[in-house]
């Protein structure tokens, strides 16, 4: 309990005082008030981490950070806030009812997220190994790594590694260990997924017609948020995937595109004012026009917009690559919809915008834009490959192509509750809501992306549809907020304002006690399957480091999951995070490793493949100069029938060395 107390004491100076100390200093602070206010410092926040470790590893290379230093600057970083805010401090809880509500609704989906994280302390399923091993360099080396030597000889150069920025700095804050310092700045991360989505319904500049009462659009923030990040299973089952950076990158996604469109909007003109409606104003009307808040100036703020737009965007690319080119249509679309707007002589102006905020982010991402775009280059231009033909198509059809039947899954929503979203994006549609539109546009897009690679071109595969599905759930989130906005602005013209606010703290009640079913459920959303680690193989990784040399190879029970993604399949393949020693796989990011490499990789686990039911195998496992087998807990459960320990103990040339709760451990012997 204590360890975890740390952790969440740091997790959150980490994702308050960053973001707190750079509003703090801008002219923009009096610009975002009540709960907007707080999801812009934590988007600001989880932004910031991955710029500084990029930008330090690329103009200052020598720099090395370390726990003392990060502590160091988030005390700075409290001062700065205590010197700007004097006698502002009640500002930061100055929230009405429902934004009270938005606070207990991002409370309860934190908590299901890091009590998934108390559950499972050890990540799961392939990914989290170099996730952690990431982690691990990145507190080590006080930088982030160009690749993942000693353990793989596997660059990183075509690799996002913004999130191990917040694992490594939460690792030094805490003083745990790497794989519980990733488990929890992830789903910390994860637990923030419905704040871009609320901001988006309450605060976005086209969403709401003037004259909208906020407590109508904050009714349908809620919903939205509360759709996002605990009505669906996604993202909440990434947790069984490992799929962490992903995850981290979305959190801030739609926070990145509403202060950008606000940006953009601001340099044309257009509305500068995005909390006009707080607490003081019950009467919540919107003000569709540019308002300028005393002891500021306009040249100011969109300069400091700008900056805040780029590294926010940043932020983004740095933590995974894709989800940028996942959020590009969605900011092409905003922006088109703000130039639409603004047609006359404030469009040029807009544009020059749009601009500054490309070139700000241009310079936060250039540390590693154009290494990664070498990369991705050379590796689609001239492919090296052992596979035949007939294995490369069916790695295209494993890969890229989806049954209808999985979308659900993927997606993360029932049936029923995929009709009652479609019935309010047809209700957002009818009504010519904005925000449903433009999400139902940027759905399209997404789609689109997916399937690009039935036109047959390396360079634009850039993505899977499996990737895409799993985005849906903000999209969803923000036709389900529209949505019940429309009908709750319906139903509103047709009462009297008492009424309708007394309404609006009913369905907000109503949205945080379905909240709490939910987030049990999002706790026990667990595929057990995936956790390779289990106690017995703890136990067994300390007998390894005792009795083992430290260049010994072990086999380990091995999937194929595409003809070239060799992987793991119970705790035998963490021997490296927790052993140093050598497995007979290696890490996913394996095609960006050398050729030879992978071709050694391939044949090993291919002869580990072959032990299962070919004792012979024993031969060339040993002339590989693999000593070692590891049969782990979970053994053969994913991938039956997996390595028989009876089977192979029948043979003269193994010796039974350990086997203890679950785990085997055996030496091949020389013929």
């Amino acid at each position: 309990m204590f360890i975890e107390l740390r952790l969440l004491l740091a997790l959150a100076a980490m994702f308050l005082l960053p973001g707190g100390a750079l509003l703090a200093m801008s002219s923009l602070w009096p610009r975002w008030q009540g709960f907007p206010r707080i999801g812009i410092i934590i988007g600001l926040s989880g932004a910031f981490y991955p710029v500084l470790f990029y930008t330090l590893r690329f103009w200052l290379p020598t720099v090395r950070l370390n726990a003392p230093i990060m502590a160091a600057l988030l005390v700075l970083c409290a001062l700065v806030m205590m010197v700007r805010l004097r006698g502002q401090w009640r500002q930061l809880l100055a929230l009405d009812e429902l934004e009270w509500c938005a606070v207990t609704l991002l409370g309860i989906t934190l908590f299901s997220r890091l009590w998934f994280a108390h559950l499972h302390p050890y990540p799961a399923w392939t990914d989290s190994l170099h996730h952690a091993l990431l982690t691990r360099m990145t507190a080590e080396q006080g930088q982030l790594a160009h690749s993942l030597e000693p353990y793989f000889p596997i660059t990183m150069d075509m690799y996002h590694l913004g999130l191990y920025a917040h694992a490594a700095t939460l690792q030094w804050l805490a003083g745990v260990s790497s794989h519980m310092a990733l488990v929890w700045s992830a789903q910390a991360l994860n637990g923030l997924c419905g704040v871009g989505v609320y901001l988006a319904l309450d605060v976005l500049i086209f969403q709401n017609a003037p004259g909208q009462a906020a407590w109508v659009r904050r009714s349908g923030a809620l919903v939205g948020a509360a759709t996002a990040g605990l009505f669906l299973h996604q993202p909440a089952l990434y947790a069984n995937w490992g799929r962490y950076t992903q995850g981290a990158s979305q959190s801030l996604l739609l926070i990145t595109w509403v202060v950008t469109l606000h940006t953009v909007a601001d340099w044309g003109g257009g509305i500068v004012n995005t909390s006009p409606t707080h607490s003081s104003d019950r009467t919540g009307k919107r003000i569709d026009e540019r308002i300028d808040v005393p002891g500021t100036s306009r040249r100011s703020n969109i300069a400091w917009g700008a900056l805040f737009s780029g590294l926010l965007t940043a932020g983004v690319f740095l933590i995974h690559f894709r989800v940028a080119a996942f959020y590009a249509p969605l900011l092409a679309i905003g922006i088109l919809a703000i130039l639409w707007r603004r047609r006359g002589r404030a469009l040029a102006a807009a544009i020059a915008g749009a601009i500054a905020v490309g070139a700000m982010s241009l310079f936060f991402i250039l540390p590693v834009l154009w290494t990664a775009l070498n990369r991705y280059i050379t590796l689609h231009r001239t492919p090296q490959t052992m596979l035949t033909p007939a294995q490369v198509a069916e790695i295209v059809r494993t890969y890229y192509s989806f049954t209808w039947d999985g979308f659900p899954y993927l997606i993360g929503i029932s049936w029923w509750m995929a009709a009652l979203v479609a019935l309010l994006a047809l209700v957002g549609l009818w009504r010519r809501n904005p925000l449903t539109i433009q999400s139902v546009l940027w759905m399209a897009a997404l789609y689109g992306m997916g399937m690009l690679y039935l036109l047959n071109i390396p360079m634009l595969r850039i993505t899977n549809l499996g990737a895409v599905l799993i985005l849906f759930y903000l999209p969803i989130g923000l036709c389900a907020g529209a949505g019940i906005t429309e009908i709750v602005q319906m139903v509103s013209d047709h009462w009297q304002p008492d009424w309708q606010r007394r309404a609006s703290l009913g369905m907000a009640a109503l949205v945080l006690i379905l909240a709490l079913p939910a987030a049990r459920l999002r706790i026990n959303t667990v595929e057990p399957f995936r956790f390779f680690v289990q106690p017995g193989d703890l136990a067994a990784m300390r007998w390894i480091n005792e009795h083992t040399p430290p260049d010994a190879t072990f086999a380990i029970n091995t999937y194929f999951w595409l003809a070239n993604a060799p992987h793991g399949t119970d705790g035998g393949y963490w021997i490296p995070y927790f052993t140093g020693r050598h497995t007979t796989t290696s890490a996913m990011p394996l095609n960006a490793a050398d050729f030879d490499y992978q071709e050694q990789i391939f044949n090993e686990s291919h002869a580990v493949e072959a032990l299962k039911t070919d004792p012979s195998a024993l031969d060339t496992l040993y002339d590989m100069g693999i000593e070692y087998i590891y049969l782990g807990v979970l053994g053969g459960n994913f991938d039956p029938p997996g390595l028989d320990l009876a089977q192979l103990r029948q043979s003269p040339r193994v010796e039974v060395l350990y086997a203890q709760d679950g785990v085997a451990i055996l030496r091949i012997l020389p013929p």
